[in-house]
C-alpha cells in the first residue's frame, strides 16, 4: 500500500512539472503584478548589461530524458518554420548533437538561418507580400521599437525579413535580460498580443493563451534561451502565415 502511494505522488509530481512547462505555473498573486510594457526605448540606449539569473527554473527540474524530447521538439518545429521542410533524421542528429556538446536553442537557429540552404532562400523570388508589410510595421513599433521603410519591406525577400526582424528582437531580448520582470512583461504582452490576433494559428495550450499573466508567469520560470525560442517560432509561424509560403 505505501508503494502505491509513493508511486501516485511520484508520478502527480512528474505530470504537474511537465503541465507548467507546456501550459505555465499556477496563478499566483495575479493581483499584486501590473504588467507594463517596459521602457524599451531607454533600455536600447543602454549598454549590454549581464542576464539577470532567476532562482526557479522549472526546465531544470525536469529529468534529462524530459529535457531533450523538448529540445528535440525544438530542433524540429524550428527547422520546419524557418525552412518551410520537414527536418531529416540525419540532419536531426547533427543539430541534435550541437546541443548535446553545449549549444544553445540560439545557435541552433542562428545556425539554420546562416548557411548555404537558407541563403538560396534569401536569393529567391519570395517577395514580402502587403500583410507581412503591416504586420513588420505594427509589431517594429509597437514591441520593439524601431521603424521600418515601407519601401525597403516591399522589395526585401520574404525569408530574408523574417531572419532581419528575429536578429533585432533577439537583440531586445539580451537588452531586456538584466531584469527578467521587464522581460517578462515584454514577452507577456507580445505573446498576448499574437494570440489574440492569429487563434487559430498556434496548437500548443499556452501559445494559445490569450491571456498575459499566464504568459509573464511562464517567462518569469523558464531560462532565457526557452524565451528566445518561443518568439522566434511564433514570429516564423506568423510570417509563413501571412506571407502564405
Amino acid at each position: 500500500m505505501l508503494k502505491i502511494v509513493l508511486i501516485s505522488i511520484l508520478l502527480t509530481s512528474c505530470v504537474e512539472k511537465i503541465k507548467n512547462l507546456l501550459i505555465g505555473p499556477k496563478k499566483e498573486n495575479q493581483e499584486t503584478i501590473e504588467i507594463t510594457m517596459p521602457p524599451v526605448g531607454q533600455i536600447l540606449q543602454e549598454a549590454l548589461k549581464e542576464p539577470q539569473q532567476i532562482e526557479f527554473n522549472e526546465f531544470d527540474k525536469l529529468s534529462r530524458a524530459q529535457q531533450l524530447k523538448f529540445d528535440g521538439a525544438y530542433i524540429q518545429e524550428i527547422f520546419l518554420v524557418t525552412r518551410r521542410i520537414k527536418i531529416s533524421e540525419d540532419e536531426y542528429s547533427n543539430w541534435m548533437n550541437v546541443l548535446l556538446q553545449g549549444g544553445t536553442r540560439e545557435g541552433i537557429y542562428r545556425g539554420m538561418t546562416v548557411d548555404s540552404y537558407y541563403r538560396e532562400l534569401e536569393n529567391s523570388q519570395s517577395k514580402v507580400i502587403k500583410a507581412s508589410v503591416f504586420y513588420t510595421q505594427k509589431y517594429m513599433n509597437q514591441f520593439l521599437f524601431q521603424k521600418f521603410d515601407e519601401q525597403l519591406l516591399e522589395k526585401t525577400n520574404i525569408y530574408k525579413l523574417k531572419r532581419i526582424v528575429c536578429e533585432k528582437t533577439l537583440d531586445l531580448i539580451d537588452k531586456l535580460s538584466f531584469n527578467r520582470e521587464f522581460l517578462a512583461s515584454w514577452y507577456a504582452l507580445l505573446s498576448e498580443d499574437m494570440a489574440l490576433n492569429f487563434p487559430g494559428l498556434f496548437q500548443s495550450d499556452l501559445r494559445k493563451k490569450q491571456d498575459k499573466m499566464t504568459h509573464f508567469l511562464w517567462a518569469s520560470r523558464m531560462p532565457l534561451g526557452h524565451i528566445k525560442s518561443e518568439v522566434l517560432v511564433k514570429l516564423h509561424k506568423i510570417y509563413n502565415l501571412l506571407n502564405q509560403i
